[in-house]
């Protein structure tokens, strides 16, 4: 324990971490009385010696301290740059972290958008709807929040409302996936309506689409233009 104190002491008068944890180490360790060609087998094997816990600490300290630094120079540098840099440092720390959470990357792999298509077409500036089968195996329900084709302007949501009269087409915020389900889009049920086209659609083309969820994120989609969607 007097190791461990004279560690502190150190630290008092701001000495460098690198030397008062390294310091702090071998003192520990001379106090146990542990021969040198056994505190490998400890460290590795059984720690029976909590000072021992100490030594790769001592190792990387310096490294990290260094490390500390030029990140915090290089912070103030991107703050001092203007808002344009301090956004792209969220977006990127965001992303990041996103995408190394292990629920995010699970639903991400769950989700999976096959048989996507559009009804081929000679017109142009049309609304039509796309259609395509999710299957949803993650353990939590999903939802599309917004699609991008090239070949449209514009996308909405929609669902087909029965009631009394005939079917209504309503626009929703999103379409709700559940989980371990599959999901179609139809024309008399939830699909997207690509709005204001802008070129012809040839049967026999392929497209790709950004299909956006609330939790699997944004799938690229291969979508087929068929004469029979």
């Amino acid at each position: 324990m007097w190791g461990l104190r004279i560690g502190v002491v150190l630290l008092g008068p701001s000495a460098p971490i690198a030397i008062c944890v390294g310091i702090a180490s071998a003192l520990a360790v001379a106090s146990a009385g542990t021969p040198l060609l056994v505190v490998p087998q400890q460290l590795f094997a059984k720690l029976d010696n909590v000072g021992l816990l100490a030594i790769p600490s001592f190792m990387d300290t310096n490294r990290y301290e260094l490390r500390a630094r030029a990140d915090i120079d290089r912070g103030k540098r991107i703050v001092r740059g203007g808002g344009g840099l301090r956004l792209f440092a969220i977006r990127l720390i965001v992303g990041v972290g996103l995408t190394l959470t292990p629920g995010f990357a699970a639903a991400g792999d769950a989700l999976k958008v096959t048989n996507a298509r559009v009804a081929a077409s000679d017109q142009i500036g049309i609304d039509l709807p796309l259609l395509m089968t999710i299957r949803n195996d993650a353990a939590e329900a999903d939802a599309i929040l917004r699609i991008r084709c090239p070949f449209a302007n514009f996308s909405e949501k929609h669902t087909v409302d029965r009631g009394e009269g005939a079917p209504a087409m309503r626009t929703i915020k999103s379409i709700p996936i559940p989980e371990n389900e599959t999901l179609e889009l139809r024309r008399d049920g939830y699909h997207v309506m690509l709005l204001q086209t802008r070129q012809k659609l040839v049967h026999g083309e392929t497209f790709t689409c950004a299909v956006v969820f609330q939790k699997a994120g944004t799938k690229e989609t291969e979508v087929h233009i068929s004469r029979t969607p």
